[in-house]
């Protein structure tokens, strides 16, 4: 008989960890971004890092870069609010492998990016610069909605 208690409660161990991780995929699937916001967010984050390059093609001042950083920014925030309502704490920036080479990718391309884009259309045309900026964008879109960058927490942690 006492054997049978240990199995049981062997097995009713495993199957309170299995709630408990369906439980979590539940809530990293609520805190995930929606499609629409990611695409969003991706178009502005393909601006940003292409400001230069519009700077210098198109002759527009530097208070156009203000405008993706507001509505970036200000996304981010009513997303974070949002989720707080929702009884969610997310970490902003996760420590794991994925946000760290995302974050270095990000360095990189802000840095890069616009030399890369005015390097094209100096030496071919001005079509596989946007070419590039529309491939940044869908690349960008899908790795932020593959690898989320924020995970949800409770509210004690």
């Amino acid at each position: 008989m006492n054997n049978q208690d240990k199995n049981i409660s062997v097995n009713d161990a495993k199957s309170l960890l299995d709630s408990i991780d369906q439980q979590k995929r539940k809530t990293a699937e609520v805190a995930r971004l929606p499609l629409w916001l990611n695409v969003t967010f991706s178009i502005l984050f393909t601006w940003l890092v292409s400001y230069d390059y519009f700077g210098v093609r198109y002759e527009t001042d530097g208070a156009h870069v203000f405008v993706p950083f507001i509505l970036l920014f200000g996304g981010l925030f009513f997303w974070y609010r949002w989720l707080k309502k929702r009884g969610m704490k997310p970490k902003v920036f996760a420590l794991t492998k994925v946000s760290f080479f995302a974050f270095l990718g990000g360095m990189l391309s802000a840095m890069f990016f616009s030399d890369i884009l005015s390097f094209l259309h100096d030496n071919y045309s001005p079509i596989p610069a946007y070419a590039l900026m529309i491939c940044f964008a869908c690349l960008f879109g899908y790795l932020s909605d593959k690898y989320p960058l924020s995970e949800p927490v409770s509210e004690g942690e």
